[in-house]
C-alpha cells in the first residue's frame, strides 16, 4: 500500500473495526425506528439513495474505501469506485472480501488499472495508453 508496515497495519486494523461495526450494527442502524412526537406517529426510515461515486486518494487506500463502502452497502447503495491506480492491491483485496461475504455485483473486476493487466497491449511506459498514465 506504499506505507510503513506500522502505518499500514494501523490502517488495516481501523478498517477492520469499521467493517466489523457495520457488519454487527448495520441491520439495527438501517431498521425503521419509531420516533416519539406529540403530533402523532412518526418513523425514521433509512433507504438507499442510489449509486454513489467514490474517488479515492492513494494515501489511505483501505480506510477511505471502507468508510464509504461499509455504511452504504448496509443501506443497499451501489458504489462506483475510482481508486488510486498506484496502489491497486488494497482495493482488489477489499473487492475479494466483499464478494466472499456475498456482496452483490457483476462478475469480474469492479476496477483494475489497465496497466496492471497483462492482456493490455500497451504495458510499457513508452507505449502506455491515456488511462495508464
Amino acid at each position: 500500500m506504499g506505507k510503513l508496515i506500522g502505518e499500514s497495519g494501523q490502517e488495516a486494523e481501523l478498517s477492520s473495526a469499521i467493517l466489523r461495526y457495520y457488519g454487527e450494527e448495520g441491520p439495527r442502524l438501517a431498521a425503521v425506528h419509531p420516533l416519539d412526537t406529540a403530533a402523532g406517529d412518526a418513523v425514521l426510515v433509512n433507504e438507499p439513495t442510489g449509486t454513489l461515486l467514490g474517488v479515492e486518494p492513494w494515501n489511505y487506500p483501505l480506510y477511505q474505501v471502507v468508510r464509504l463502502a461499509a455504511p452504504n452497502l448496509v443501506l443497499g447503495n451501489t458504489i462506483l469506485l475510482k481508486h488510486a491506480g498506484i496502489c491497486p492491491q488494497p482495493v482488489l483485496a477489499l473487492e475479494e472480501l466483499f464478494r466472499d461475504d456475498g456482496a452483490p455485483g457483476r462478475r469480474g473486476r469492479l476496477h483494475e488499472p489497465l496497466h496492471r493487466d497483462r492482456r493490455h497491449p500497451a504495458r510499457d511506459r513508452e507505449r502506455s495508453c491515456k488511462a495508464c498514465r
